[in-house]
């Protein structure tokens, strides 16, 4: 997974050193507007992966550089991140009010039964 993570960042990397080099010198007419619109939709689209997966950022140390390497890299950046830790469990029921609800949940057939036989009657 590691080698496929690094592959796709060199890929984006060259792929932005081609659009600043299309700023800074435009390539023949029909590329250069290609490589325009396409770094641009690239851009976009990083922006909004950042606005979904923004939290997953969020207790990490240097917060704003994996920020700028979510603009640059998108999705393979989010990818190389560890999974956040899960939510905390909530407190079990402690033992001596989970005997009392679990008598009352095992005589409820019980009273079920007895109620239908007093209508039966």
């Amino acid at each position: 997974m590691k080698v496929f993570l690094q592959v796709g960042k060199t890929a984006v990397a060259v792929f932005w050193v081609l659009v600043l080099v299309n700023l800074i010198t435009p390539l023949n007419k029909p590329v250069d507007l290609l490589l325009d619109v396409l770094g641009a939709l690239v851009l976009l689209a990083h922006v909004v992966e950042l606005g979904l997966f923004g939290n997953r950022l969020r207790g990490l140390p240097n917060v704003n550089l994996h920020r700028v390497q979510v603009l640059l890299f998108g999705i393979f950046h989010l990818y190389g991140l560890a999974e956040p830790a899960p939510a905390e469990v909530a407190e079990p029921v402690p033992e001596t009010l989970a005997e009392p609800i679990a008598e009352v949940i095992a005589q409820a057939p019980e009273a079920a039964n007895d109620a239908t036989q007093v209508q039966h009657a």
